[in-house]
């Protein structure tokens, strides 16, 4: 008895002043340009339905009880009665999570973290909108459209290399559009423009070029494909040839050219396994410094540096 009345309290106390002052809190966020994340507010459905369900049970015990001198008849229709309820009710909380929930993941680009939010449920060909992210709870309510170009991309679906690509899908797309906004990493090495460009993107799968600015045709010259579908995190190069590019992964993704990005050699480098963002590629007196560490979102300042003479084994140093 004493353990049901504590269920009932508690279970009352959470509808009737816990959900009001959730729903008063996340209503003045809104307001404000915050809104909570969806686990958040999933994790406020599935205690209202657990309240809901114990006080039904409770009751509906109670009123069970209350026939306890009746006909099997009578119990049954009530337990069944008492059946329908929880499956209705799970069913409803279930389709309430299923269209409710609308993030996708949490991407990092350039070290900064985003919310990405699916704009279309049934059609996953539209692509997703971008929020900055703000901390576990909640994001930011401004839909990120020209504060950084490879975001910019991703929701962009009118940009020329996604319609060349739904359009044409058997052609080799061999130059891009120098007015398009899919270029990143601009740089001069030589007497030429380079740059890096997002090519593709399904869901978490990223499809990336290294590409040569074409003077004469006004277009981007793709030059090199990357055969990894890991999001862009930097790219670095110490002299007009030699570059370093780094790919999100769950291991050291990091591939280096010696040619002024014609051609790029995947490096591996053994015993790392919790620095994988490049911070730093420098050269003096004969050796390659590589700094590794921890995108800045991360707040940490822990760092590795590593030693090479030629690009390919690596080992721990200091500079």
């Amino acid at each position: 008895m004493k353990i049901k009345s504590i269920l009932t309290k508690s279970s009352l106390i959470y509808i009737l002043l816990i959900l009001p002052i959730y729903y008063l809190t996340s209503t003045s966020f809104a307001n404000n340009g915050y809104i909570l994340r969806d686990w958040v507010n999933n994790t406020f459905l599935l205690l209202f339905v657990v309240c809901v369900m114990t006080l039904q049970f409770i009751f509906m015990s109670k009123v069970i009880k209350s026939f306890e001198n009746a006909n099997t008849i009578v119990e049954i229709l009530l337990m069944l009665f008492t059946t329908a309820i929880t499956i209705l009710l799970l069913f409803i909380s279930f389709l309430v999570f299923i269209f409710s929930n609308s993030e996708v993941r949490v991407e990092i680009v350039n070290g900064e973290k985003y919310i990405a939010v699916d704009n279309n449920w049934f059609d996953p060909d539209v692509p997703n909108d971008y929020y900055e992210y703000v901390n576990i709870f909640m994001y930011r309510d401004n839909l990120i459209e020209e504060n950084h170009n490879i975001i910019e991309v991703h929701m962009d679906k009118r940009n020329d290399i996604n319609e060349n690509i739904d359009e044409i899908p058997q052609e080799i797309i061999t130059s891009i559009d120098k007015n398009s906004n899919n270029v990143d990493y601009i740089m001069k090495l030589g007497d030429n423009i380079y740059g890096l460009a997002l090519m593709d993107r399904a869901m978490n799968r990223y499809k990336y070029a290294f590409v040569k600015e074409n003077v004469e045709s006004d277009n981007w010259d793709i030059i090199y494909e990357f055969p990894v579908h890991g999001e862009i995190y930097n790219l670095i190069f110490i002299d007009s040839s030699t570059g370093i590019v780094n790919f999100s992964d769950d291991s050291l993704s990091l591939y280096v050219t010696k040619d002024s990005g014609h051609n790029w050699e995947k490096l591996y480098i053994d015993g790392n396994h919790d620095y994988l963002y490049v911070l730093d590629l420098t050269y003096a007196d004969g050796i390659y410094y590589l700094s590794l560490g921890h995108p800045k979102w991360v707040k940490s300042n822990d760092k590795i540096t590593y030693l090479s003479f030629d690009l390919i084994d690596w080992s721990i140093g200091t500079k």
